[in-house]
């Protein structure tokens, strides 16, 4: 699904299925919008580059194979 569809159906984390611990959370916000950020959750990997957990990057993305995300939340997510 694609981030649009995702926010369609009120789904606010997902992953890539070839993502193993990674996870995105959009902002959704009122009934039908999605925020202009979305947050990328990969502790692991982000500790190891330097950059803090999550990061926030804008939400231009056009990939449609996410899936939503039902894992453990990292402690960074409210």
């Amino acid at each position: 699904m694609t981030l649009n569809e995702a926010c369609d159906k009120r789904i606010a984390r997902l992953k890539r299925p070839c993502w193993t611990t990674a996870y995105l959370k959009i902002d959704l916000v009122e009934e039908k919008y999605m925020g202009p950020w979305m947050h990328l959750f990969d502790r692991a990997c982000q500790q190891v580059i330097g950059e803090p957990t999550p990061q926030t990057l804008l939400n231009a993305d056009s990939t449609s194979d996410y899936v939503p995300y039902d894992g453990p939340l990292d402690e960074a997510d409210k």
